[in-house]
């Protein structure tokens, strides 16, 4: 905010005293509940690059902190949910007879579903948490749900190498094949997928913060029919219902780590392009969703 040089006018305070006043040059200043148009505003994304980027790095790996095992809560969480998973479902229910290697297929399906309900998560409550920052200048809101993203992804890739190399270890016998290289793309595609669902539920949640209760009921629902425990067509008789649950794209990307890494084997086509098209969609029509509330965000409470 620019001043003029001299006085424009005086004025009488408290004391009797005159004191000047000034003109305030207030072009360039922007106000916050501003929304700019899409391309200008992707480019301001693009300028808050290094923002988003140190905004992700300084937050990552802060779970357990203040606690005594600290980061390795990472590591540990994932651990214990796959340990009671496989008593309950394996040994309890005996629901591993007819899978084979059942303890490689329930840690990918556990810890990699773990990261898509924590991105869901994630997007809750989005904007509350951020009002801080998101009321104090004007910049493109959805650099902080990008930077949540970013962050996942993040604080993910332990326990992400930690399921691969635990369900490899699960089938020792077997020589691991090319095609575990391809976790790496199948991760990103799956964060970006993540990055997208942020950007939708931050907006929802901001406006309809009941629609954080919802999203529980969502995720349990998801948790049981994304074949977490066994494969959907085991259980799926009906083709129509089956080919219906197999577009669920929580599913698609269990799937396609299961093959590359278990199998030993590039997923098929219709995989693929699930995991291709799921992302871009996703992320695409979030970050248009998210930009059409730009103006509204600043007025949060």
């Amino acid at each position: 905010m620019e001043t003029s040089g001299k006085a424009r006018d005086t004025m009488t305070d408290s004391t009797g005293e005159t004191a000047p006043t000034f003109l305030v040059n207030n072009r360039g200043l922007k106000t916050l509940r501003a929304r700019s148009p899409l391309k200008k505003y992707v480019a301001d994304l693009w300028k808050t690059r290094h923002f988003i980027s140190h905004d992700a790095r300084a937050k990552a790996m802060s779970a357990g902190r203040g606690t005594i095992l600290g980061f390795a809560w990472i590591i540990l969480n994932p651990a214990i949910q796959v340990g009671l998973y496989a008593f309950v479902f394996g040994f309890v229910l005996k629901i591993n007879r007819g899978i084979d290697n059942f303890i490689g297929f329930l840690i990918i399906g556990v810890i990699y579903f773990g990261f898509m309900s924590s991105g869901l998560n994630a997007g809750a409550n989005l904007i509350q948490r951020n009002r801080g920052l998101l009321n104090s200048f004007s910049f493109p809101k959805a650099s902080v749900a990008i930077s949540t993203g970013i962050r996942a992804a993040i604080d993910n890739f332990p326990a992400a190498i930690l399921a691969v190399v635990s369900a490899l270890l699960s089938q020792f016998r077997d020589v691991p094949s090319w095609t575990v290289l391809l976790v790496l793309p199948i991760y990103l595609l799956l964060h970006l997928f993540i990055t997208g669902l942020v950007l939708i539920i931050a907006r929802i949640t901001a406006f309809i913060p009941d629609f954080k209760s919802l999203l529980t009921v969502v995720t349990r629902i998801l948790f049981f029919t994304s074949g977490v425990f066994w494969p959907i067509e085991r259980f799926i008789h009906d083709p129509t219902l089956a080919q219906i649950m197999s577009l669920n794209p929580f599913h698609q990307y269990l799937l396609a780590v299961r093959t590359v890494v278990l199998d030993g084997q590039v997923p098929q086509l219709f995989t693929i392009l699930s995991i291709l098209l799921w992302p871009l969609t996703t992320f695409a029509f979030g970050l248009v969703f998210f930009w059409k509330a730009e103006h509204r965000y600043a007025t949060i409470k």
